[in-house]
């Protein structure tokens, strides 16, 4: 009963945000003498409070630990998802996406984390490949605006804009948060930019500048 409380109380600390506390309370479970599910729950929950508080590299051994111990345990699938995000938090791009493939799943949420990762590693055509598979198989999913605006990026990158502009135009039509529409509406003026059409660029820029501010895609665009 002990032990149980210890977890709830760790797992309590975690959702409330109190990432350090929740940490010091896993790694006392995890130190003690834990085993079975109490084990692999909690070193699951001290991996999250490890990347809660920015400590990737930690997160990863972490995970890595609970997967050697749990191949097939109960929270297997969710700790492969979180090692492939602290892996790609920690700069290792190219481990991320293998260890998101070898954790499978078609869903629309794991192709995009598949596809986000494949896209960080330098895999463009992998990449379009998942996120095409979510415009196509799954068109109303939540996933459906961000995959658009993905593909854009990869034909941006590629220097096609007229078919950055169509992925564009089409995850501004999909009614995506407001974040999501100004990062579409910026590229999208960018893109007109490089075809030489600065004045309908404006417009872009302007309905960008109203929206979230993304800062990250102007961070890119201008070191491009």
């Amino acid at each position: 009963v002990a032990a149980r409380a210890r977890y709830d109380l760790a797992e309590a600390l975690l959702k409330a945000g109190q990432f350090e506390a929740a940490e010091s309370e896993f790694a006392s479970i995890v130190q003690g003498k834990a085993e079975g599910e109490l084990l692999e729950y909690s070193l699951l929950g001290l991996a999250y409070a490890q990347a809660g508080r920015g400590q990737h590299e930690p997160a990863v051994t972490t995970l890595k630990d609970l997967l050697d111990r749990f191949p097939t345990g109960k929270k297997a699938e969710a700790a492969r998802l979180q090692l492939a995000r602290s892996l790609s938090a920690s700069g290792h791009a190219e481990e991320a996406a293998n260890a998101l493939a070898a954790a499978g799943g078609d869903t629309p949420q794991a192709l995009l984390e598949l596809g986000c990762a494949e896209q960080a590693a330098g895999r463009s055509d992998q990449a379009k490949a998942r996120f095409t598979e979510i415009v196509e198989k799954h068109p109303a999913s939540p996933e459906a605006p961000e995959a658009l605006f993905r593909l854009g990026e990869i034909a941006f990158a590629a220097e096609d804009y007229d078919a950055a502009l169509t992925a564009y135009d089409r995850a501004l039509g999909s009614k995506p948060d407001a974040d999501l529409a100004a990062r579409c509406s910026y590229k999208k003026g960018w893109a007109l930019r490089r075809k030489g059409q600065p004045e309908p660029a404006i417009a872009c820029f302007e309905a960008a500048s109203r929206g979230a501010e993304p800062e990250a895609m102007v961070a890119s665009t201008m070191a491009g």
